[in-house]
């Protein structure tokens, strides 16, 4: 949750309680990625300060591969 606070973004339901009260911390990543209010990109696309889902995890990607 810290990279998305960090980016300024407006997590809307997905709120540290949320995230601290429900089962299992790893399937808010997940629930991300599916939300479809988010946007899908190829790897390819991506640029500094974007946000990266993967397998329970979320990163800011800071660029230079």
């Amino acid at each position: 949750m810290q990279c998305f606070y960090a980016t300024g973004m407006d997590l809307g339901r997905y709120t540290p309680w949320y995230h601290y009260y429900t089962f299992g911390h790893d399937h808010f990543a997940n629930d991300m990625w599916n939300d479809l209010k988010f946007m899908h990109l190829e790897f390819s696309r991506r640029r500094r300060g974007d946000l990266i889902c993967y397998n329970g995890h979320i990163a800011i990607y800071l660029g230079n591969d």
